[in-house]
């Protein structure tokens, strides 16, 4: 299954919401795929 997440939205975004994703991801079964969403470039910056 996949799950979509908008990791832009909020006021901490998007470091909160990967944060949040990542606890997400290793709660969830192994064959569940999280999908983020958002600018990619802020994603892979964020400081998690």
């Amino acid at each position: 299954m996949k799950i979509g997440i908008d990791i832009m939205g909020g006021d901490f975004a998007p470091e909160a919401t990967v944060s949040g994703a990542i606890l997400a991801y290793n709660e969830l079964p192994k064959d569940v795929r999280l999908v983020l969403v958002g600018d990619e470039q802020l994603i892979r910056a964020s400081r998690i």
